[in-house]
């Protein structure tokens, strides 16, 4: 007689990728995931924000808003292998008039 013979599926660990946005503006803010998975995701009225069910790789979380600068302007991550947190970023409100860009903290020419 053969024994019956089972098969095991090891499902990949996922990961999650999560941080807040501060600053002038942080509800609403689209936060974008690239590499090995693409998403876009808003920020909640706190401004935090996550990625979940992530498999380990490579990727870059990219904050957008018409009318912000942050700092930073995105955060590569070299192969996701655990959860990560604080991934954080500042936003600074752009006021545009005329030729000048008006940021809070200097000013600029277009």
């Amino acid at each position: 007689t053969s024994l019956p013979t089972t098969t095991t599926t090891i499902l990949p660990k996922m990961h999650s990728i999560s941080g807040f946005i501060t600053g002038d503006v942080i509800a609403d803010v689209s936060v974008k995931l690239t590499g090995k998975a693409a998403k876009t995701i808003t920020t909640n009225e706190a401004g935090y924000y996550k990625f979940s069910g992530l498999e380990s790789g490579y990727y870059t979380i990219i904050p957008q808003c018409e009318e912000c600068d942050f700092e930073p302007h995105n955060y590569p991550v070299q192969n996701l292998m655990s959860d990560l947190y604080n991934m954080d970023f500042i936003s600074t409100f752009l006021v545009l008039l005329g030729l000048l860009c008006i940021e809070t903290r200097h000013f600029k020419v277009l």
